[in-house]
C-alpha cells in the first residue's frame, strides 16, 4: 500500500495552496484541514471500530483531467473548492473558482482518492 498522508503532510501540502488561494480573494481553512483529513489509517481504525473486519485501505493518486474549463469549473466549486465557496454569494463564488481554474497549468486536478475494502463482522 501507498504511504499515508497525515496531519503534517497535508499541512505542508496545503498551506501553499491555502496562501494562494487568499492571493486570489476568498480561500479559507475548512473543516478537512488537519486532524478531520480522512488517511487510510485513520479510515481503516473508524472502520474497525464500526464493526467492520478484512479492512483494506489505501491512497491512490489519479490526476483527472477535464475536456473543457467549464467542466473544471463545475467539478471545482462542488467538489474540490465546494466547502470554500458554501459561505460565498454567488458572484463571489463564481469569480473565485473561475480565478482558481484560469491559474491552473493545464485542465487537470492532482486528485488523490481514498479506497476501501472491508465487509461486516459477523
Amino acid at each position: 500500500m501507498p504511504r499515508d498522508w497525515d496531519a503534517e503532510t497535508y499541512d505542508r501540502i496545503a498551506d501553499p495552496q491555502f496562501r494562494w488561494g487568499a492571493s486570489v480573494g476568498g480561500a479559507r481553512r475548512g473543516p478537512v484541514h488537519g486532524e478531520g483529513v480522512a488517511t487510510a489509517e485513520r479510515t481503516s481504525e473508524r472502520l474497525r471500530l464500526a464493526g467492520f473486519a478484512d479492512i483494506e485501505c489505501w491512497l491512490h493518486a489519479e490526476p483527472t483531467p477535464f475536456e473543457t474549463l467549464e467542466a473544471l469549473e463545475t467539478f471545482l466549486r462542488t467538489v474540490a473548492l465546494g466547502d470554500h465557496v458554501a459561505t460565498m454569494a454567488d458572484d463571489e463564488s463564481e469569480a473565485f473558482v473561475h480565478a482558481v481554474a484560469e491559474r491552473l497549468p493545464r485542465l487537470e486536478l492532482d486528485y488523490v482518492r481514498l479506497n476501501i475494502r472491508a465487509r461486516r463482522a459477523s
